[in-house]
């Protein structure tokens, strides 16, 4: 690692609301970072040297109107926690494994729809950042907005 890239710092902050039209939450905010080690949550708002590993941050949003919008938005982050791990500066890159991400979010979501009837037809979108020293990456599935 660079002296100039444990200089570099990040800065986040998460923000999740009901909107005007909705009586429940339905947003999963995901803030954390990763190394060959493991993984550690972040808070909705922080700041961190870019030396320090990997970092995530997604919104999932669970279908407006959808069944189990909120339990489709928890299995989207859910998922990608599990996953980023193993990928920690991969030799393939980011893009590779971000391809592979959405199919097993999609796939686990068909499993909890065919496995319980309070979840057929659930469905959630995802935005995602991932920071890197080098890189930044961006996943996207859905009507929500990335904005840089």
């Amino acid at each position: 690692m660079s002296e100039d890239q444990d200089k570099k710092s990040l800065v986040w902050h998460g923000l999740t609301d009901v909107s005007r039209f909705r009586k429940t939450n339905e947003d999963a905010f995901l803030a954390l970072t990763f190394d060959e080690h493991g993984v550690q949550y972040l808070g909705k708002d922080g700041d961190a040297s870019l030396g320090d590993g990997d970092f995530i941050f997604a919104v999932s949003d669970g279908m407006g109107g959808a069944k189990a919008g909120e339990f489709a938005s928890k299995i989207t982050v859910d998922k990608v926690t599990e996953m980023m791990p193993r990928c920690f500066r991969s030799a393939s890159g980011g893009t590779d494994f971000l391809l592979e991400l959405i199919p097993q979010i999609h796939n686990q979501m068909r499993m909890h729809s065919r496995s319980y009837e309070e979840c057929n037809g659930m469905g959630a979108t995802l935005s995602l950042c991932w920071v890197t020293p080098d890189m930044v990456y961006f996943a996207h599935v859905g009507d929500s907005r990335i904005y840089y």
